[in-house]
């Protein structure tokens, strides 16, 4: 596993190497002062320890007999101790810390920045809990695995200064281990990997289903599919519940077996200490500093084995994240490769696009399609033709599977997705307002677009009246999706975010469907008025396809041209 993260984290292998090293000064430390028991206990009950001499061979001639200095000395190591493990762990969880930070923004970045077709395959909900919890989850794997570490190396120094001590008390404590791990360890760890790797599936099924029931509220609600709704949610979270117990229980299982070992180790020692003083006083020191470094063998032991099973269950959580930022499958769109353009030029051409959704049943087969400059155009055709598809491959959401896109300004293919998006403002049939102010709805953080930019494309949408008439203005804090308009002031304000860009098409995705026929008469008007201005209109108005100066239908895979006036079939 440390290779694992050694690999994975190159960043931080600088620091992940000084945080070893501190881990290793922290056990001499632990080993060196507890090693001080012998000595001290030595003076205290007056009796010299046979066999360990060389324990005192550090310790000055004329200070070996000062019980203070000794104990002096211990304090010292302790204290010393003390500040190492605690910059110890300071260290870890800063840099910790750190990863999840850094792990988070790429994997946000990775889900926004990914073509349309690879984001819209994973569940929603799925991707908002592998930045949100997955990505915690994984840095507490890292903080467990270098606390496993320290423990370890404190584990290989006390059984170092026990082997020096009395061997063969070690050989017997150590059988009764390997017995206990062969009995119970293994299973217990592959345990552990089970409920993790269970984990990550519940939270994700959990996440998905609640984030599609508030997304689909009016439709549960309309249908009264809430018990349904509630029943699925509450068979994950029962499951869930059931594995988080046994996940706490598992963890908590190494500390009573510690506690248990421990009061074992000192029955057996009073069971079979000597009867006779003199040897009781010559075996004393061994037998302290036995009870105290085994009872800190245990409780690194006990330490380990919880933490070992946190990072066995949050192992697959460090992969999971791992995989999706290093090993991603879908590279992010480039937006600067290409030429950069300022406007399309007179026309966009479609030329025999050929296009379907992951290879399945074809969208649209030798569809031919002109867009002239200036032109209000109608795009007509029955649900599930095509309509917004055709919208996705003008704004190059998708690429086409045959044919060609292409601009006076040139092919779409060599033009940068950046200034050839930055041409389009879009106004879908649902538009998403998000949480702030009316301003920072209109320019979603887009520098350069100023007030008077604000003002205008307000007006010509047909909002301005509504928003100087309330307290704020402007400044007016929307709820979250907008809930405190109505949809046909979302779609204004939509209208009125593409406007302030200075777009050269406008796309309106059955946008006026909300609104009055006289007031959509006008705000189309108003954007008639630019005349470089394109304007794309989907609609099933006859009213609003007798606006555009050229109609088409999309049907059976193909787009043809439709007479105007438009009339309806009966």
């Amino acid at each position: 596993m440390l290779l694992k993260i050694w690999k994975n984290c190159k960043d931080d292998r600088l620091v992940l190497g000084f945080l070893l090293a501190l881990y290793l000064l922290d056990a001499v430390l632990a080993t060196v002062s507890i090693s001080l028991i012998v000595p001290i206990t030595s003076n205290a009950v007056g009796a010299p320890v046979p066999g360990l001499d060389w324990m005192f061979s550090y310790i000055p001639e004329s200070f070996k007999a000062d019980l203070a200095f000794l104990l002096l000395i211990m304090g010292v190591l302790l204290f010393v101790q003390f500040l190492v493990s605690a910059a110890a762990v300071g260290l870890s969880t800063w840099v910790t810390e750190d990863m999840r930070l850094k792990w988070k923004q790429a994997m946000t970045a990775q889900a926004i920045r990914r073509p349309l077709g690879a984001t819209l395959s994973d569940r929603q909900g799925a991707v908002v809990n592998d930045l949100v919890y997955e990505t915690d989850i994984a840095s507490g794997f890292v903080f467990n695995y270098l606390t496993y570490l320290s423990q370890l190396v404190v584990l290989f120094g006390m059984v170092g200064l026990l082997l020096a001590v009395n061997w063969v008390w070690l050989a017997v404590c150590a059988a009764g281990g390997v017995v206990l791990w062969m009995v119970a360890g293994r299973p217990y760890f592959r345990f552990a990997g089970k409920l993790g790797k269970k984990a990550i599936g519940l939270n994700q099924s959990m996440n998905a289903i609640v984030f599609e029931s508030l997304n689909g509220i009016k439709d549960i609600k309309i249908s009264g599919a809430e018990e349904f709704q509630l029943g699925k949610i509450h068979q994950i979270a029962v499951e869930n519940n059931t594995n988080r117990k046994l996940k706490k229980i598992s963890q908590a299982t190494p500390k009573m077996a510690k506690d248990f070992v421990l009061a074992a180790v000192v029955l057996l020692i009073a069971l079979f200490i000597p009867k006779d003083l003199e040897q009781i006083k010559n075996i004393m020191p061994q037998i302290a500093l036995f009870i105290v470094a085994f009872g800190q063998i245990a409780t690194s032991v006990s330490v380990i084995a919880g933490v070992r099973f946190k990072v066995l269950s949050r192992l697959p959580s460090f992969m999971l994240v791992v995989d999706k930022i290093l090993r991603a499958p879908v590279a992010p769109e480039d937006l600067d490769k290409g030429v950069l353009i300022t406007d399309f030029g007179g026309r966009i051409v479609f030329q025999d696009i050929g296009f379907s959704y992951g290879g399945e049943q074809n969208v649209f087969e030798g569809l031919n399609l002109d867009i002239i400059q200036g032109q209000t155009i109608c795009i007509i055709g029955p649900s599930g033709a095509g309509k917004t598809t055709l919208i996705d491959l003008l704004s190059r959401l998708y690429d086409p599977a045959a044919g060609r896109i292409g601009a006076d300004a040139g092919d779409a293919g060599a033009i940068s997705l950046q200034s050839w998006r930055g041409l389009i403002g879009y106004v879908p049939q649902e538009p998403m307002m998000y949480y702030g102010t009316i301003r920072e709805n209109i320019t979603l953080g887009k520098s350069g677009i100023t007030d008077e930019d604000i003002n205008v494309a307000c007006r010509k949408a047909g909002i301005e009246d509504f928003i100087q008439g309330l307290p704020m203005g402007l400044d007016s804090v929307l709820s979250e999706k907008g809930n405190n308009l109505s949809g046909g002031q979302k779609k204004r304000i939509a209208l009125a975010r593409a406007l302030a860009r200075h777009c050269r098409i406008i796309i309106l995705d059955e946008t006026t469907n909300a609104i009055q026929e006289q007031a959509e008469r006008e705000i189309i008007r108003n954007l008639q008025e630019d005349k470089t201005l394109t304007i794309i209109i989907i609609s099933h108005r006859d009213s609003t396809a007798n606006l555009a100066d050229a109609c088409y239908r999309i049907e059976n895979k193909r787009i043809t041209p439709v007479p105007l006036p438009y009339e309806k079939a009966s």
